[in-house]
């Protein structure tokens, strides 16, 4: 996929850069075969002296045009390997993200493109992980709290059954993929029961 869009990326400039080319050197050499058709005209003596300056002219200026077209597909690789690369290290970052690692940050070679989209994808990953521990302590005190104050059976009960279950959910968030509905509710029901009073 990557070289796809590699090749992409660099096919728009190289097409241009070949038509410009092709434009130059169609135009120069039906100028040069205009000197030289009135130069014989004048000197026929030297048809065969113009007609060969004229073919090395043009092979020269091909191999010249062929060395830049060379060199615009090498810097649009380049570039495109740049951005490709900053591309990756984002994919990988974010998998890594869903396999609860909130602590590496995303570092990009100093070569790579959006260099500011990693800075500011650390920042918001860091602000994002900040408000999921400060949820995961509230959610901590919330259910000591019922643990403290709710008897078994008692109707909120259940409010705390849904909170265990939140929490275990935004845990998983932190240090690890999503749990399904079905661990979160084993998770809820390891959970001590209550013994406080009604």
């Amino acid at each position: 996929m990557e070289w796809r869009y590699q090749l992409r990326s660099s096919l728009v400039p190289v097409v241009s850069v070949a038509l410009l080319l092709v434009l130059f050197i169609v135009t120069i050499h039906l100028s040069n075969a205009d000197a030289t058709r009135q130069l014989v005209e004048s000197a026929p003596n030297l048809q065969a002296l113009l007609e060969g300056q004229d073919r090395t002219q043009l092979f020269l200026t091909l191999c010249a045009a062929g060395v830049y077209l060379m060199a615009v597909i090498i810097l649009g690789l380049i570039d495109s390997h740049r951005t490709v690369g900053a591309l990756h290290h984002v994919e990988k970052r974010l998998t890594s993200l869903r396999n609860g690692d909130w602590r590496s940050p995303m570092v990009l070679r100093h070569s790579d493109n959006f260099q500011d989209l990693g800075d500011a994808l650390n920042v918001t990953l860091s602000y994002l992980r900040s408000h999921l521990e400060e949820d995961v302590s509230s959610l901590d005190e919330a259910i000591d709290r019922l643990e403290e104050t709710v008897a078994p059976g008692h109707p909120l009960g259940e409010l705390r059954r849904i909170l265990v279950a939140l929490r275990s959910r935004k845990k998983s968030l932190l240090h690890g993929g999503p749990m399904t509905s079905s661990q979160e509710e084993m998770s809820a029901e390891q959970e001590v029961v209550p013994v406080g009073l009604s």
